[in-house]
């Protein structure tokens, strides 16, 4: 579980951390869905993700700065995990257009809020960071360096394993170690020969999908790499408009794979995005043979197994490495390597 520690505040008062909530409810299914995407699961325990993250953040900076953004639709389910949420900090999105328009909205409105000059930091709602404590240290040297003004920042995950689930991100090699290195380039998720190459290298990281920025510099690199969708987000237009002419884009690919001054900081806490069940199992297990299993579930000479049942009763008979999840209404059993491909399977079924 995710270690209780006391409350503390960073020295940075200036930091702002916007949670970024939503998704199409694809990489979980079937228990995530289009209206109850993956941050509202109750994973890997009995507190949704989304709930958790805000704990989390909560012990880093006053309550005042945090916000979370997320789309109108998925407004109440939000304000169900977190009924004391300050309304003055909801940004609310009229429709998901992916990272880059979330990251520009909040960023634009914490600077509006503060006068200018805040530090905000952008942190996906739906990853499970057990260790706070570890976590803190990291947004600590973070959030001192974006401070500065002179770089977009983000964390480098240590490869722990060659995976093809993950975006990857290459440091320039430097003589002496430091907290944070120069980015030389963000690379697409490689194929299983290029995984394994990179996680030999000392000098590449898993992409995190966490960032941190000066809201000047960002606003400022924003107008250099993303002019049209910087003048939209200028204009005196409503959002509703503004979204409807806004490009569905990542962060990465809108700005940080073309600006000069992005670094990584090497972040050694404890973390896993749980992109996948195979994911979501390894954060449970204790042991590579470990069964995960939901209390109305059995496995008999199996191990490896993933089983997460809402009302079906389920026995397992000698088989290995599979994951079982039965929800609304739905029953998946796959493998855990094919785990990382159901958004593929989702989108093939919808077709029939």
């Amino acid at each position: 579980m995710e270690k209780q520690r006391t409350r503390q505040v960073l020295k940075n008062k200036t930091l702002h951390i916007a949670i970024l909530s939503g998704g199409a409810g694809e990489r979980l299914w079937p228990m995530s869905q289009k209206g109850m995407p993956k941050p509202f699961l109750k994973l890997p325990y009995n507190k949704s993700l989304l709930l958790q993250s805000y704990e989390r953040c909560a012990r880093l900076v006053p309550k005042s700065n945090i916000w979370i953004v997320t789309t109108k639709s998925l407004l109440k389910a939000t304000l169900s995990e977190l009924p004391h949420m300050r309304p003055e900090n909801m940004i609310l999105e009229p429709k998901g257009k992916n990272t880059a328009p979330a990251c520009i909205l909040a960023t634009k409105t914490i600077d509006q809020s503060v006068g200018g000059f805040a530090t905000v930091m952008i942190v996906p709602a739906d990853h499970y960071v057990p260790d706070v404590d570890a976590f803190a240290k990291y947004v600590e040297t973070m959030s001192k360096r974006a401070s500065e003004g002179k770089s977009l920042l983000t964390f480098g995950m240590p490869i722990r394993s060659p995976d093809t689930s993950f975006g990857y991100i290459e440091a320039k090699l430097e003589r002496k170690k430091k907290r944070y290195y120069t980015v030389k380039r963000f690379i697409e998720k490689p194929n299983a020969t290029r995984a394994k190459k990179y996680a030999r290298e000392k000098n590449y990281y898993w992409n995190s999908g966490m960032f941190c920025w000066q809201t000047n510099m960002f606003l400022s690199e924003i107008k250099k790499y993303a002019p049209k969708m910087y003048k939209l987000f200028r204009s005196k237009m409503n959002l509703e408009r503004l979204y409807n002419q806004l490009p569905n884009i990542s962060i990465d690919y809108a700005l940080m794979e073309k600006s000069a001054h992005v670094e990584v900081v090497p972040a050694h806490f404890s973390w896993s995005d749980l992109g996948t069940w195979s994911a979501v199992y390894k954060a449970l297990a204790k042991k590579d043979q470990d069964n995960i299993i939901s209390s109305n579930a059995r496995v008999v000479e199996g191990q490896g197994n993933f089983v997460r049942s809402e009302s079906g009763k389920w026995v397992i008979f000698g088989l290995n490495d599979l994951v079982i999840v039965e929800s609304h209404g739905v029953n998946l059993i796959c493998s855990k390597q094919n785990s990382y491909d159901l958004k593929r399977l989702k989108r093939l079924i919808d077709k029939s």
